[in-house]
């Protein structure tokens, strides 16, 4: 009787486990179930911006977009939700101004970043060389100040998450710089990381470098918690960065000083994104492979995988961007090669950072992903920059376009 009383038992003990854990594996807030599911993208060219080489788009307040166009001026054009041209701008003096990142701030306005050689037109001061150059922009496109931030050496900043605003108005700006003068208290020899704080009016709060004797540069910055985390590719085995060569992410407070710094290798500068729940996630490249790492906020690696495309393409990959999905897992966009030889490769994986799903787009010339951006529930934006004429359904006449593709996802 007693053994029969224990048969049955372990018998509901059996019943209650096996029915907690088909519980857990259909349970949607599981990121981790997504590595059971399948997954179907459709890839739907939604809108050809034909002439238009789009750098950096963002999704605004108002359901529209606004970009930066490259140009040797700060060329932004703001959409309305279906693309068409609200008001298109530019700034500038008579040398090079390279726009590369492009924010909404609290106030409904814009931040623009970039770097500028000019001296003149509405480019009020130069250090010499490139400076980094801010402008504030009202909602409507009105300048409302501009400043310049450097030496008599080179300053510059690295595209899309180099700028950050604060809750109070300030601007965390990451970048580098060769300089040792100017508005730039330090460096440590070659190119050097350079941290900018500004208030809400441009005027710098602090700034500081990270580097040894080679050149080292900033490249993203976001923010977890109360902390912040910067992205640096180094080229110094000494100094702050005294290991091997490769591209770090450094946590940093609030006033810039260092906290923790983790060096995961990579021969090409990546992304960095922050999770749903404070975690870090980071893509890097080899010269073969895409090198994916999810840190703890203590900078410990909690997960790492490798992913190649070599079966289908041997060309060198670089990362562009890497995006969280509702699910937990991550969308990653980056470029196979390079030149008029460069292809876009956009690729989906699980929480646990294993792959998904690819999609390449390789027409007979230059083909550029450049960014991805939610579009609702398991849909988003996709948008590349290409000069190729035989890609289906991205018809252009001019010698380039922006293609905005909408990515929807099933999941079964």
């Amino acid at each position: 009787m007693k053994n029969r009383k224990i048969i049955l038992l372990l018998i509901v003990v059996i019943i209650l486990t096996t029915n907690y854990s088909c519980s857990n594996d259909d349970n949607p807030s599981n990121p981790d179930n997504i590595d059971n599911k399948t997954i179907t993208p459709t890839f739907t060219n939604s809108k050809i911006l034909d002439g238009k080489e789009i750098k950096n788009i963002i999704k605004t307040n108002d359901g529209g977009y606004i970009c930066i166009n490259f140009s040797k001026d700060y060329n932004v054009i703001k959409y309305d939700i279906d693309f068409n041209i609200i008001w298109n701008k530019t700034y500038g003096g008579s040398d090079d101004d390279i726009a590369e990142s492009i924010i909404q701030t609290n106030d409904g306005g814009y931040l623009v970043t970039g770097y500028s050689k000019s001296n003149d037109g509405v480019v009020n001061h130069n250090n010499g060389g490139y400076d980094i150059w801010v402008c504030k922009l009202s909602s409507t496109g009105e300048l409302l100040w501009n400043k310049s931030y450097g030496g008599t050496g080179d300053e510059g900043i690295n595209k899309e998450n180099s700028v950050l605003e604060t809750t109070n108005g300030s601007f965390y700006i990451i970048g580098h710089t060769s300089s040792n003068n100017g508005n730039i208290s330090e460096n440590n020899g070659g190119y050097d990381a350079w941290l900018i704080k500004i208030n809400s009016s441009g005027q710098i709060e602090f700034e500081k470098t990270y580097g040894g004797t080679g050149d080292d540069f900033g490249r993203k910055i976001i923010q977890i918690g109360s902390k912040y985390a910067i992205t640096v590719t180094a080229n110094s085995t000494n100094g702050i960065f005294n290991e091997s060569r490769g591209n770090w992410v450094v946590q940093i407070d609030e006033s810039g000083e260092i906290l923790w710094k983790k060096n995961l290798l990579g021969t090409n500068s990546g992304y960095i994104n922050s999770t749903s729940n404070d975690e870090i996630v980071v893509v890097n490249t080899s010269l073969s492979e895409f090198l994916l790492s999810k840190l703890d906020n203590n900078g410990n690696v909690i997960n790492n995988n490798v992913i190649s495309f070599q079966s289908i393409s041997n060309k060198q990959p670089s990362a562009n961007k890497i995006i969280e999905t509702e699910d937990g897992g991550f969308i990653i966009i980056g470029d196979l090669g390079n030149g008029n030889d460069q292809d876009c490769i956009l690729f989906r994986t699980s929480a646990s950072l294993n792959l998904k799903y690819e999609k390449i787009i390789a027409g007979n010339d230059y083909d550029k992903s450049i960014s991805i951006f939610s579009n609702g529930s398991n849909s988003f934006f996709y948008q590349i920059v290409t000069s190729s004429n035989d890609i289906q359904n991205i018809p252009h006449t001019q010698w380039i376009c922006s293609a905005i593709i909408k990515l929807e996802e099933l999941i079964e």
